[in-house]
């Protein structure tokens, strides 16, 4: 089979067949679950070592991280900044999931970042960032989105 008769293929087996009476949905919490892997992985810091400039960064973070001190006082609330950040959009429960906190002291981290406007959850219970949440992520570098 050549490369052009696989790439056909490929696409063929992707595209929707308009004959058919239902359609094939798109199940967003299969991405969800994907998602959440990924960030479970990415947080397995054992993986990391660390240097001095890990360090610096991590002061310099610190200090960018005053402006918005009703919400970092929070034990893992950059956690959840960082992973709402990373997945672009993710449902509030798989992101209570990945995060292993009470669930009161989770929802007062939500509340505080969207209070600060930090974030933004709309009708399907999805939390992403604003266009403010989005510069901060930068600010701190986080600039690479899944």
């Amino acid at each position: 089979m050549s490369y052009q008769d696989e790439l056909q293929a490929k696409l063929d087996a992707t595209r929707t067949d308009v004959t058919r009476q239902s359609p094939t949905r798109y199940d967003a919490s299969k991405a969800d679950e994907l998602i959440v892997q990924e960030l479970h992985d990415e947080f397995d810091l054992s993986q990391y070592d660390l240097q001095e400039g890990d360090v610096l960064r991590a002061i310099k973070i610190e200090s960018l991280l005053g402006e918005y001190q009703s919400v970092f006082n929070y034990p893992y609330s950059l956690k959840v900044f960082y992973s709402i950040a990373k997945a672009t959009s993710l449902n509030i429960n798989s992101l209570f999931r990945l995060i292993h906190l009470p669930k009161n002291d989770f929802l007062h981290i939500i509340k505080e970042m969207r209070y600060v406007e930090l974030i933004d959850t709309n009708e399907h219970n999805e939390v992403s960032l604003t266009a403010n949440g989005k510069d901060f992520a930068r600010s701190i570098g986080i600039d690479i989105f899944i």
